[in-house]
């Protein structure tokens, strides 16, 4: 069950899991896809199908927005499932904390959004040089992941609302 909010005034805490690369990419819907600054606004690219309906993403009918779950610990979760060493991460994967405003539409697990700002990259490796590089990248600090929650809610809440 999914529901639709406007809570443009209202940044909401949420988590993403991407692939590094020479920037970021999302591991969340579109995989190609790469995150070219720390700030992004949704687009829909089944725009062609809906051109009959033209809306502002994200859409309850599609799967158009930006993507991010409500708890680190479902972001990790799901990170340690696809992994194969389930005690690591690959060094080319991280998890961040991103505040999202605009158009939202609430899943049980996470939501989609009309806009998403990078706020911190969350550090697993401590040997890993990439993780530092993305965050300079990104102008963003790179803090150890189990602090990244907390960190996170000095700049947006995290979701109570129940689905009905």
């Amino acid at each position: 069950m999914e529901k639709e909010l406007n809570v443009a005034s209202l940044p909401l805490l949420g988590f993403r899991r991407w692939k590094i690369d020479s920037r970021l990419k999302s591991l969340i819907a579109y995989p190609q896809f790469s995150w070219t600054n720390k700030t992004l606004q949704a687009t829909c690219l089944s725009r062609k199908r809906h051109q009959t309906l033209p809306y502002r993403p994200p859409e309850l009918t599609c799967h158009c927005g930006i993507h991010a779950y409500h708890s680190l610990e479902d972001a990790v979760r799901i990170q340690l499932e696809e992994t194969a060493d389930p005690y690591m991460f690959p060094k080319n994967w991280l998890i961040g904390a991103v505040m999202a405003w605009g158009k939202i539409v609430i899943h049980k697990k996470g939501f989609r959004s009309e806009f998403q700002q990078i706020i911190a990259l969350g550090q697993v490796d401590f040997t890993n040089p990439e993780e530092l590089n993305m965050a300079k990248l990104y102008d963003v600090p790179l803090i150890p992941i189990s602090k990244i929650e907390y960190y996170g809610k000095e700049f947006a809440q995290s979701w109570k609302g129940q689905l009905v």
